[in-house]
């Protein structure tokens, strides 16, 4: 089924009309990733398609610097604890870390990390839903580093291009190299979100 079927979850019984995210709002990803890692996977984004913040001490001096409502997306790319009992994500200081929501969220939260197969991710994912994103895609399951560059690669310029998410994270399933990476990945909220500047007859109030 995958390719064909999208299960969206968290997602409202009744949708308001949900306007594009402008183009000009960017995108920021934060690498966690240890800095000696072999594999990094943001070195296969295409250039211009995000900005990229690498290391803890920059991630936070930019969290607390930035209004990270007002990004387009936001990515966190890290290693998971993969585990349920405590924060998702694992520093390479070894300390646990959850994405803060005090300063608010972008439309678009992308989750990449190993998560449990109980769904540490995803579960994390409907806490930023209630802080206010629309759209949060996480893993559930282990993504291998190189496939979930790949995966950000096709799917951040798609999404710049006026494609709806859940349009992408379907087309983006149906290869059949994607069981390490967009075959992984839930869709949690709204999949109709997209970025452009003109905005489509659905999309009015």
């Amino acid at each position: 089924l995958f390719g064909s079927l999208l299960i969206e979850r968290f997602s409202p019984i009744e949708f308001v009309p949900l306007p594009p995210i402008h183009p000009r709002r960017p995108i920021a990803i934060l690498n966690l990733l240890p800095a000696e890692e072999p594999i990094q996977p943001t070195r296969l984004l295409p250039n211009g398609v995000a900005q990229i913040v690498d290391g803890y001490a920059a991630v936070n001096h930019f969290l607390n610097k930035i209004d990270v409502a007002e990004l387009g997306a936001l990515v966190v790319m890290a290693h998971g604890t993969e585990s349920s009992a405590e924060s998702p994500f694992r520093l390479p200081d070894g300390r646990s870390w959850a994405l803060p929501t005090n300063r608010g969220l972008p439309p678009l939260v992308i989750l990449m990390a190993c998560g449990n197969d109980e769904g540490n991710l995803v579960w994390d994912a409907n806490r930023l839903l209630e802080a206010g994103s629309q759209t949060v895609l996480a893993p559930l399951g282990r993504p291998c580093p190189d496939a979930a560059g790949r995966f950000l690669a096709s799917l951040l310029p798609a999404w710049q291009s006026g494609t709806r998410v859940g349009d992408i994270l379907l087309d983006l399933q149906k290869d059949s190299d994607s069981d390490r990476s967009a075959r992984l990945m839930q869709l949690i909220g709204r999949a109709d979100l997209r970025m452009s500047s003109e905005v489509q007859l659905e999309e009015l109030d």
